[in-house]
């Protein structure tokens, strides 16, 4: 008995390993080697020894200087350099960033402001900027100018909703665009960008915007939304399939469980990926509101159909009263929040709804780990699952340090999670397989029972 459990142990411990093996693989592939990128000083930012389609795009971080509850009109450097020597560390919130020469008061949550950068390009960056481009993601509503440094023409504008110095002028939109650089020769360019928040709890700008060749930009932003339509795509096709499969065989609930998990995960991957807004639907402040809360919604809906198939497919009496009694009611709590309060309460309760996703998340792992190595006719089938976790857990890891450290990353989540749903979808196929074929050995020994 001893050497069964030490057995099994070793086999639980084999996925986690090669977790921790991935995860480390995943950052020692980030090139050691590459070129440090400049970091913005006082507003400015030198590109002097930087060629952007040699070296690659630049992050846009660091210290932008920064006017609280003002939007800054087109102007020279000179002019406005001289006028707002406030500064603000990007990316960054505003609730909770330190502003080492802010002179007033400190910005909170709710407000609007300007964010000013100058872009030196230098020799390296001589050429018409016919192939230069800008990408960036505010809050919740901002607009981005972008002109010569001597502030007599601009070069490109780029809207991200609407702000405004009122919620009642406001148009939220989290929708991110890229904007192509008008034709233009020159050494230094100025970028201000508007922004407002009074449906988040927090505003600024928490990503660092990005600058560089269009076609590079354009090639990184395609690979990101590729993979959300491809995941997406995904699970549509593999949640209506098991749908049908459940219909043909309704006392198998295991093919429901699965089926109504992916549709959850699908509505949420909408709301991610801001489907409605990027096609035009909801550009407003009552369909911001419907799909930020349709999205947290999504989430106790896909922790509830989750353990529903956690529990179908690796049955236990524990899990079972855990589902019963936590999880069932918690995610129904959940879900009646989520309908029922604004989605700024929503934001503000992003905490609580994180605590409760880790809870039901640790209660179905450590299950799932008792029965890798328990021996029983469910051990195979929670190896497999337990195997695809990890490695969703491992692309989940990998892309939160990449965009912690705003590092380049492969955004490996939705990939791995689609592995996820076909080893899943394969497993329950495999059950339908192994069934259909007990019953044919069943009906053959019939018939030869009937002849002898």
């Amino acid at each position: 008995m001893q050497i069964e459990t030490n057995k099994g142990i070793k086999l639980l411990l084999r996925p986690i390993f090669i977790t921790i093996l991935l995860v480390f693989s995943l950052i020692s592939c980030v090139d050691k080697e590459k070129k440090s990128a400049p970091i913005i000083k006082d507003g400015v930012l030198d590109l002097s020894d930087w060629s952007l389609e040699k070296d690659g795009p630049v992050y846009l971080k660091g210290n932008w200087r920064f006017a609280w509850g003002e939007f800054v009109e087109p102007s020279s450097a000179e002019n406005i350099w001289e006028k707002y020597k406030d500064i603000i560390k990007v990316p960054g919130v505003w609730k909770n960033e330190i502003k080492p020469g802010m002179k007033e008061d400190l910005p909170g949550p709710m407000g609007f402001g300007s964010y000013i950068l100058e872009i030196k390009l230098g020799s390296k960056n001589s050429d018409p900027l016919t192939k230069f481009g800008f990408f960036y993601r505010a809050r919740i509503a901002s607009a981005a100018t972008i002109l010569t440094s001597d502030g007599k023409k601009i070069i490109g504008t780029l809207e991200q909703g609407k702000p405004a110095e009122s919620k009642a002028n406001e148009i939220p939109l989290m929708y991110s665009r890229i904007k192509q650089i008008e034709v233009l020769t020159t050494n230094s360019i100025l970028i201000i960008i508007h922004v407002s928040n009074f449906q988040h709890k927090s505003g600024g700008l928490w990503q660092s915007p990005m600058f560089g060749t269009e076609s590079t930009l354009y090639q990184q932003s395609d690979v990101k939304i590729y993979a959300g339509v491809a995941l997406l795509g995904t699970l549509l096709i593999v949640g209506l399939y098991h749908f049908i499969l459940f219909f043909q065989r309704k006392e198998d609930q295991t093919t429901l469980a699965f089926a109504l998990f992916c549709v959850s995960i699908a509505i949420f991957q909408i709301t991610v990926m801001r489907l409605g807004q990027s096609l035009g639907f909801g550009n407003h402040v009552d369909g911001f509101q419907f799909f930020m809360k349709t999205g947290f919604l999504a989430t106790p809906l896909s922790v509830l159909s989750g353990a529903y198939f956690v529990k179908s497919m690796v049955p236990g009496k524990l899990f079972i009263l855990s589902y019963k009694w936590f999880i069932f009611p918690m995610s129904i709590v959940f879900s009646l929040i989520s309908m029922s309060v604004s989605s700024l309460t929503l934001f503000e309760s992003t905490n609580l709804f994180y605590l409760y996703i880790i809870s039901c998340f640790l209660i179905a792992l450590c299950h799932i780990a008792h029965k890798s190595f328990q021996k029983n006719k469910n051990m195979h089938t929670a190896r497999l699952l337990g195997t695809s976790l990890m490695l969703l857990i491992s692309a989940v890891i990998y892309d939160m340090w990449s965009i912690l450290t705003t590092q380049d990353f492969l955004n490996l989540t939705p990939y791995t999670f689609m592995i996820l749903i076909l080893m899943q979808s394969g497993i329950i196929s495999g059950k339908f397989a192994k069934a259909f074929s007990d019953i044919k050995l069943l009906v053959s020994k019939l018939e030869d029972q009937e002849k002898a």
